[in-house]
């Protein structure tokens, strides 16, 4: 049950990460954006509430809560990718910068959320003065405040759209895309391997 529950959530990832991209092409970026955190947010709900018959049933509801929040986690990945595709091909300032802003959205969040996901249910234990009574709460809690990124980002996301209404858009047609074919394949497949070891 420990390899299901710790699994689980990476399987997910995996699935999403392998479909959603052609999903979110078809319905676009921002109704893939908002289609993957309410995925994500339910999942987390789920976990957070889980419960069951006996304690089998109550882990089997977390296993399979976890891999409908690694679903919509992994369905973050293409969306948020595009999004910085986009925003980092707007000027020659910018540009120079990509590998800086890829990091920070992909590569620090990740980190971050690895030392706060070991932090947070510390500091619950410490909060509760340790006591064994109420573990309960502190796993349950622990998993509920996982809600507040994905929950804010409706909120940003909000505010960004309006902001890139006055924003300068590439142009985005045929010649554009051929043209920086060659520019893209070989980071692109760089990155695609590297993420696939």
């Amino acid at each position: 049950m420990y390899s299901r529950l710790s699994n689980a959530f990476i399987i997910g990832m995996i699935v999403r990460m392998l479909g959603f991209g052609y999903i979110s092409d078809r319905l676009g970026r921002k109704s893939g954006a908002v289609l993957t955190t309410a995925i994500l947010v339910f999942g987390i709900a789920m976990s957070a509430g889980s419960s069951g018959k006996d304690e089998l049933g109550m882990f089997w509801m977390l296993v399979i809560s976890r891999g409908i929040a690694g679903v919509g986690a992994g369905g973050e990945y293409p969306v948020s990718g595009a999004g910085a595709t986009e925003a980092t091909d707007e000027d020659s300032g910018v540009r120079k910068n990509r590998g800086f802003i890829f990091a920070m959205i992909g590569d620090l969040s990740a980190t971050l959320g690895f030392v706060f996901g070991g932090l947070v249910p510390l500091l619950l234990i410490l909060c509760f003065h340790q006591n064994e009574k109420h573990y309960n709460i502190v796993w349950r809690l622990s998993l509920a405040l996982g809600l507040v990124p994905p929950i804010s980002i409706f909120g940003l996301d909000t505010r960004w759209q309006l902001a890139l209404r006055t924003a300068k858009v590439p142009p985005r047609n045929r010649e554009y895309l051929i043209g920086h074919i060659q520019e893209i394949l070989a980071p692109l497949l760089g990155c695609s391997l590297g993420w696939f070891l």
